[in-house]
C-alpha cells in the first residue's frame, strides 16, 4: 500500500506522480489541476488518496481496487466510464459532476447516494454497499439519482429517510415523475 501523503502542490511533484502512474497526454493548468486527453488507469495501485486534482479526463477514469476513503482529486468531468469500485468509500462527495459513460461504485462502504452526480449517461453499478434494501431493489437508478434531492431521500447526516422514500416511490409508480435520463 502506498503511504498516505498530502496533496501535491508543486508542478514537479505533479509531473513526477503522473509519470509514475503512467498517465499520458496530460496538461497541467496554472492552478495545478490536470486535464488528460486520454484515459486514466489507477487500478490496483495501493492508493489511499489521489494526491493531485484532475480537471477533465476525455476517456475513462479508473481508481478501483485501491484503499481510497475519499474521491477527492477525482476529475470534475469524465468523457467515458468512471470506476471507483472496491475501495473503502463512505461518501460519493467529489465524484465528477458529469460522467459520459458507466458509473461503477460496487464494493464500497456506501450507505447513501448523497453526492452522486445527476448526469450519468451509462449504467450505474452499486452492489455490495450497505445501502437500504429499498434502494438496492429499485430498478430505475437514474430517476432515483435525478430526484433524490428534490424528495430529500437522504437526511442531512446522510441517513435514509424512509418516509420521504415512500413518497418518492409512490409518485414514481404513479407515473408522476419525469423518469427519462436527461
Amino acid at each position: 500500500m502506498i503511504k498516505l501523503f498530502e496533496q501535491y502542490n508543486e508542478y514537479s511533484q505533479v509531473v513526477e506522480w503522473l509519470e509514475e502512474m503512467g498517465i499520458k497526454n496530460f496538461y497541467i493548468n496554472d492552478d495545478l489541476t490536470v486535464d488528460v486527453d486520454y484515459y486514466v488507469n489507477l487500478f490496483n495501485r495501493g492508493l489511499t488518496e489521489i494526491p493531485i486534482q484532475f480537471g477533465k479526463v476525455s476517456g475513462f477514469f479508473d481508481c478501483s481496487n485501491n484503499y481510497l476513503i475519499s474521491l477527492k482529486g477525482c476529475p470534475m468531468e469524465v468523457g467515458n466510464d468512471f470506476n471507483c469500485a472496491c475501495n473503502q468509500l463512505t461518501s460519493l462527495e467529489y465524484t465528477p459532476s458529469e460522467i459520459n459513460g458507466d458509473f461503477d461504485f460496487n464494493n464500497n462502504q456506501l450507505s447513501t447516494l448523497k453526492g452522486c452526480p445527476k448526469d450519468i449517461s451509462g449504467r450505474i453499478r452499486f452492489i455490495d454497499n450497505p445501502l437500504p434494501d429499498e434502494v438496492l431493489s429499485f430498478i430505475d437508478l437514474h430517476t432515483l439519482i435525478k430526484h433524490q434531492g428534490e424528495y430529500s431521500i437522504w437526511n442531512d447526516d446522510g441517513s435514509f429517510n424512509k418516509g420521504r422514500w415512500n413518497i418518492f416511490y409512490k409518485e414514481y409508480y404513479e407515473g408522476k415523475l419525469d423518469n427519462d435520463n436527461d
